[in-house]
Parts: structure tokens; sequence; C-alpha cells
């Protein structure tokens, strides 16, 4: 049953994506580790005969061996081939910075650009990376988001603390290496429990606690942060389009080369997300 059911999708899928159908397609492909294999993606995008935007997701497929740009191009050019799509028909192909996918989208010989809102968490992180007393900050607060993650006992202390204040029991949340906004998102949550955790560290310790002037620190990576996540969304919305980049961007440079308290302990982290 599976196999008939797959089979009358894809018949479905390849009527879809045919030439009488859709003759110009746009393409996005990422490729990405999990713990047990590493996957690549591809969907695709066009207008239909009566001008309404169609996506579909056209494969995810195991990578084997070393992912080279020759090993990408032939990835890419066989799920093409599958779907009975040529390569005239590719108007672009939106790809992620990484030096196997460009390399591979050039060796195909396919129109190809790089994702707005990758580029710019490749910024974020620069700049995250770029400043002593920033990474000393997130490193603490790191290690303090594992000591709740790995503890249910810290967890239960945490929100008898909260209790007592009156304040929402909030968990605390932990940074992740490939979303730079869960770095926001832990820094807002750490802001917002800096009373409480001062509290723990010092009733219990096993967390280190810090000063006012790290936390005017975070205070300010938040302010600076926040408006980048917020054009992060904008950019990832299913129907978002080119025309909103270029504005976005060029508010953000405006933003972040203005100086001012906000900026205080943190001007060098600036620099290189409005320079990139």
């Amino acid at each position: 049953m599976l196999d008939k059911t797959h089979e009358r999708v894809v018949m479905k899928v390849k009527n879809l994506v045919a030439p009488v159908n859709t003759p110009h397609m746009a393409f996005t492909t990422d490729s990405w580790s999990g713990t047990t294999e590493s996957l690549m993606s591809l969907t695709g995008r066009f207008i239909d005969n009566i001008w309404t935007r169609k996506q579909v997701v056209l494969n995810v497929k195991t990578m084997i061996g070393s992912h080279t740009g020759n090993y990408v191009r032939e990835m890419f050019l066989t799920m093409l081939e599958y779907w009975e799509i040529y390569t005239e028909r590719v108007v672009l192909v939106l790809r992620d910075s990484g030096a196997n996918m460009v390399k591979g989208m050039r060796l195909a010989e396919l129109p190809d650009f790089s994702c707005s809102a990758h580029t710019l968490q490749l910024a974020i992180n620069d700049g995250l990376s770029s400043q002593r007393a920033v990474l000393d900050i997130l490193a603490m607060l790191k290690s303090c988001a594992t000591h709740f993650d790995h503890s249910v006992l810290a967890k239960q202390r945490l929100r008898a603390i909260q209790e007592e204040r009156g304040l929402l029991k909030h968990s605390i949340i932990q940074a992740v290496q490939t979303r730079w906004n869960s770095t926001l998102h832990m820094l807002q949550r750490m802001f917002e429990q800096r009373r409480e955790l001062k509290v723990y560290a010092g009733e219990y310790g096993h967390i280190s606690s810090l000063s006012a002037a790290q936390w005017d620190i975070v205070s300010n990576l938040i302010e600076t942060l926040t408006p980048m996540e917020e054009v992060t969304l904008e950019m990832s919305h299913s129907d978002s389009t080119a025309a909103c980049i270029i504005p976005s961007v060029s508010v953000l440079k405006l933003m972040l080369q203005q100086e001012g308290s906000s900026t205080q302990g943190i001007k060098t982290l600036r620099r290189p997300c409005w320079t990139v």
C-alpha cells in the first residue's frame, strides 16, 4: 500500500512540475548532519499558470562519503534528473555559504545565490566571537544553563526562588550552536531571571554570578540582537520576497553604526556585523 501511495504522489508531483505547467523553477537546497547520517534537501518553487506561487519538497536524500563540491554537484543534478527537470529550466538555486555548496553549484553551472538569512547569521556569529568580554559572558551563561539542564533539583530550587519573589516560573534557556537566535533567547531569559540567579548562586553555589557591568553588557547585547532576529524572521517567512532584503539590511547597518549608551562594551562586536 505504501509503495502504491508513493507512486501516485510521485506521478502527481511530476505532473505538477512538468514543463507544460511550470517552464521555469527556482530551488532551495541545504545539507546538514544529524547524529547518524548527513542529509541534503531540495525544494522547488514556481508560479503556476494561474499566477499562484507554489512550493514543493522534492527530496531529502542521505549523503555518503566526503561532501565535496563534486559530490554536491552530482547529488543535486541526480535529484533534478529524477523529477525530469532539465537545468535549462532552473532560474536560481538558493543555498547557504558553505564552500562545498558554492563550488557544487558552480560546477553544475547553475545560477545560484547565498541565503541572506544564513549570511546574516555568519556576520552575527563573527561579531559575537570578536570580543573577549562577550565570549566570557556567554561562556558563563551557557555553563549556568547547563547546570539547570542537568539537574532536576536545581530546577526545583530555582522555581522555589521564583515563587517566593512572585515571578513567572520560566525555565532557563540554553543556546544552540546552529541557531544564533537561541543565544539571544538565552540572554533574554537570563537577564529576566538575573536577580533570582544571584539568589540561587548565593544559597546553593554551582553557578557564577555576573557583575553589574557584565549585566549591562547583556542588556546592550539584547538591544543589538533583537532587531537582527526580527529581520531574520522577516527574511524567513514562507511568503517573503527578495524585495525585503535590501531595506532590512540597510536599516540594520544604520542602526549598528550609531553609538550611545547601548553600545558600551560591545562596540567591537557591532563592527563585523555591519561591515560584512
